[in-house]
This record gives structure tokens, C-alpha cells and sequence, in this order.
């Protein structure tokens, strides 16, 4: 999906995206062996909406965010929690919503947003299904 992040804030707010899939990367590569190469891929399609994807990562920023103020297992363990620690979310969150209110606001396809925002939802659900069947 971090391509698709990249595209959607670029074409919404013009500017260059945090790369969280390096910071994602190299926290799991300090805490498993294989590091991210050892986790299954999950084929994402492309957003019909750069503003719905946008909307609901830079939202799932929120949620990490919120989760970073309180000890994580990471920093209970002594792991590095690069992904979780990166406080840039909250402010692209901000400027998003700036973005919707302000005059492009009324130019984007709330449809398109909404099927792109509830395709967005469906990767979580799917990489959720991954990680389970890593479990067994």
C-alpha cells in the first residue's frame, strides 16, 4: 500500500509521504529473523480515491499515535519502535482535514472516497488474516 500513500499525499496535500514501510521494515527486522522479508505479501489494488486512502491511513496514524503514549512490548522489550514512535501522522492527519474543508473539499467524488476508504479497511482486515494464519 505505501506506493499508493505516497501517490495520495502527494496529490493532495503536495508533499512527500513518511516512508513507514521503512520504519515498519527495520523494527521488524530487529525483532524476528527474516525481518519483514520473512512475512507474506498481500496484493493491494490501487485506490479509486487518493482522498479516501489518504483519509483513513493518516487516521490510522491517529490510532498509532495514541498507542505510542503508553509502554508498547516493543519499548518493554527494549526493541526499537521506529513505526510507533514517528509523530508526523498527527499533522498530516490535521492538514488532510484542512484539506477537506477548504476548497478542494467539494471537488472530490465522495463515492469514490468511500469505496476507497472501505477498500483501504479491507487490507487491514485481510493483513489481520495473515498474521492470524502465522499464528497456527
Amino acid at each position: 500500500m505505501s506506493p499508493y500513500w505516497v501517490d495520495a499525499l502527494a496529490n493532495t496535500l503536495e508533499i512527500q509521504a513518511p516512508d513507514y514501510s521503512a520504519l515498519l521494515a527495520a523494527d521488524l527486522e530487529d525483532m524476528r529473523d527474516g525481518g519483514a522479508e520473512a512475512l507474506p505479501t498481500l496484493s493491494v489494488k490501487q485506490p479509486l480515491s487518493d482522498a479516501g486512502l489518504a483519509y483513513v491511513l493518516a487516521g490510522s496514524r491517529l490510532g498509532i499515535g495514541a498507542i505510542a503514549r503508553r509502554p508498547t512490548w516493543g519499548n518493554l522489550n527494549r526493541c526499537a519502535n521506529r513505526f510507533i514512535s514517528d509523530s508526523q501522522g498527527i499533522d498530516i492527519f490535521r492538514r488532510l482535514t484542512a484539506y477537506f474543508d477548504g476548497p478542494h473539499g467539494h471537488l472530490i467524488d465522495r463515492d469514490m472516497a468511500l469505496q476507497s476508504a472501505h477498500d483501504c479497511f479491507d487490507a487491514f482486515a485481510a493483513a489481520a488474516y495473515l498474521v492470524k494464519d502465522l499464528k497456527k
